[in-house]
């Protein structure tokens, strides 16, 4: 049992969601755009996941979509 993330199939899907984030941001794209619109397609009935992939988010949305806000705007 993984004290921090209370079981070990949670570690696996931590660092999964991580490195989907991570994707996104060294791609350009704003993460939480990125995690709107999936859900959405999610639950509008998408079966076909490699479209729901950040590579083909961009191609579909057109230009990367930089997060507005950064660290050293705070």
């Amino acid at each position: 049992m993984n004290c921090f993330l209370g079981h070990d199939d949670n570690v696996r899907r931590n660092a999964d969601a991580l490195t989907l984030l991570t994707t996104c941001h060294n791609m350009g794209i704003d993460p939480r755009a990125y995690l709107r619109d999936t859900l959405r397609r999610l639950l509008a009935g998408e079966r076909h996941l490699a479209a729901l992939l950040p590579e083909n988010y961009l191609a579909r949305t057109g230009a990367p979509v930089v997060a507005t806000t950064t660290a050293a705007a705070a």
